[in-house]
């Protein structure tokens, strides 16, 4: 089988608590932060509904009523379930490469004027803050005795407070090297 994408994945575990349409996908992922530890983009949810209705992971089906506008609805196949069931058994198993535009640039640093390099560096770190402030936020939205939902929280702020740390360091050491030149 077909290993799913994280954005393949994140649909089929919205659809596996039960059918939904399009929109109301949009409105979950917003609402539970999940931007915050998966990449998938508003643009790209009915693409990937439609991607994976044929690879017959989920059947679409419209819906009328109430004097709403049909709308199709979701529902995750058998098929679907057993595809992200070992997506997911993978995702736990073996960890995965992750490429940082923040290396490839660090990779350069000798194209760039060191105190352009100070200065982009002291923005990345300010970002960084703001996204552990971001975390910590939506940690306090989020339903406390719900233990995996905690972990998730846990896991993102431990690895943006890892990097903050790290880069706070490094800056301090490309300040020792600006001061020595």
């Amino acid at each position: 089988m077909k290993k799913l994408t994280q954005a393949e994945a994140a649909i089929l575990s919205l659809l596996a608590e039960q059918p939904r349409y399009g929109y109301e996908l949009e409105q979950i992922i917003q609402a539970r932060g999940m931007r915050l530890w998966t990449e998938i983009a508003f643009s790209s949810i009915y693409y990937l509904l439609k991607k994976l209705e044929q690879a017959q992971l989920v059947a679409g089906e419209t819906s009328q009523g109430d004097g709403r506008p049909s709308r199709m609805v979701y529902n995750i196949l058998p098929s679907g379930r057993a595809a992200l069931q070992e997506s997911l058994q993978a995702m736990l198993s073996v960890p995965q490469q992750r490429y940082s535009s923040l290396l490839l640039a660090m990779a350069n640093f000798p194209l760039l004027d060191l105190n352009d390099i100070i200065k982009a560096l002291e923005h990345y770190c300010a970002e960084l803050r703001a996204q552990i402030e971001l975390v910590q936020q939506r940690r306090a939205e989020a339903p406390t005795e719900v233990w995996h939902i905690q972990g998730l929280f846990d896991y993102s702020e431990t690895m943006i407070r890892a990097e903050h740390d790290w880069l706070t360091k490094y800056l301090l050491h490309i300040r020792q090297q600006l001061n020595e030149a």
